[in-house]
């Protein structure tokens, strides 16, 4: 019996994990690396639109994702400066019947552990970080910061704006900055005004600074949010602290400045917020 085709996924983030469980659906051997000491994902909200969910059903998790997910009815564009509605796009089962596919809002974690549970845990190792990847055109080497490697027919870079990875293919690359800063966080949905957060839509905020809103899961009290604001400044390495009264000037009416957090939370919580220059 031939050998299976070795591939080691450098990243147990949502990347590598889906790319995982689809090289191993697919028949090849495939053990994934992450850095930290479990897989894990911080962060607030994601958006899962037809062509990503269409992937997850071909995958065989599409249920276990809708278990924790949400789908929202409608797409609600309000304005800033008082929330009144602008537009308002059906989603829902129209979206469904559309494009063969559900369009849902998840939060980052529950993702993460659908994936993970899906790829096993016998093919995961943590607290493998990447130090350098060697390679020969016949086959690769994975190094870790530990002082161990791995061999590989095959190496897959999910590590990251700062991938390891990348740089053994390309050379080192700086991160250019556009000059925009996304202040991301969850906001315990009671402490929203009504108008702001609907268990039934997704919230759009039009004039500068643009927000949006991803409602919860069923059963959840949180609302993850974004805030964004073009501002000079170098390009950082990636997300770091804030505070909630760092996003208290760019809140929309009816958000409560000390709400946001960017801890989960199924109660109010003013813990801090992240921020990341891109």
């Amino acid at each position: 019996m031939p050998r299976s085709t070795t591939v080691a996924v450098v990243g147990g983030g949502i990347g590598g994990l889906a790319a995982a469980l689809a090289l191993l659906r697919a028949g090849f051997d495939v053990r994934v690396y992450e850095q930290s000491g479990a897989v894990s994902q911080v962060g607030a909200g994601i958006q899962l639109a037809p062509n990503c969910t269409r992937i997850l059903h071909r995958l065989g998790v599409l249920p276990a994702i809708e278990k924790t997910a949400f789908a929202p009815t409608t797409f609600d564009f309000r304005r800033w400066d008082d929330g009144r509605l602008l537009s308002r796009t059906p989603l829902g089962a129209g979206i469904a019947a559309t494009y063969g596919a559900p369009y849902l809002h998840a939060h980052r974690s529950d993702l993460v552990a659908v994936l993970a549970d899906a790829v096993g845990p016998d093919r995961v190792e943590t607290g493998r970080r990447c130090s350098g990847v060697n390679h020969d055109g016949t086959g690769a080497e994975v190094l870790f910061a530990d002082g161990g490697t791995v061999a590989a027919d095959v190496v897959v870079g999910a590590d990251g704006i700062h991938s390891v990875v990348r740089e053994a293919l390309y050379g080192p690359q700086q991160p250019r900055f556009t000059g925009h800063v996304a202040y991301r966080g969850l906001v315990p949905a009671d402490r929203l005004a009504t108008w702001v957060w609907s268990r039934a839509a997704r919230s759009g905020w039009v004039r500068a600074p643009t927000s949006s809103t991803t409602s919860s899961p069923p059963g959840g009290c949180t609302t993850s949010c974004a805030w964004w604001k073009r501002t000079p400044g170098p390009a950082s390495r990636g997300p770091t602290p804030a505070t909630p009264m760092n996003c208290a000037p760019r809140s929309p009416a009816g958000i409560p400045p000390s709400a946001a957090s960017s801890t989960r939370s199924t109660v109010p919580s003013n813990g801090p917020c992240s921020t990341g220059r891109r």
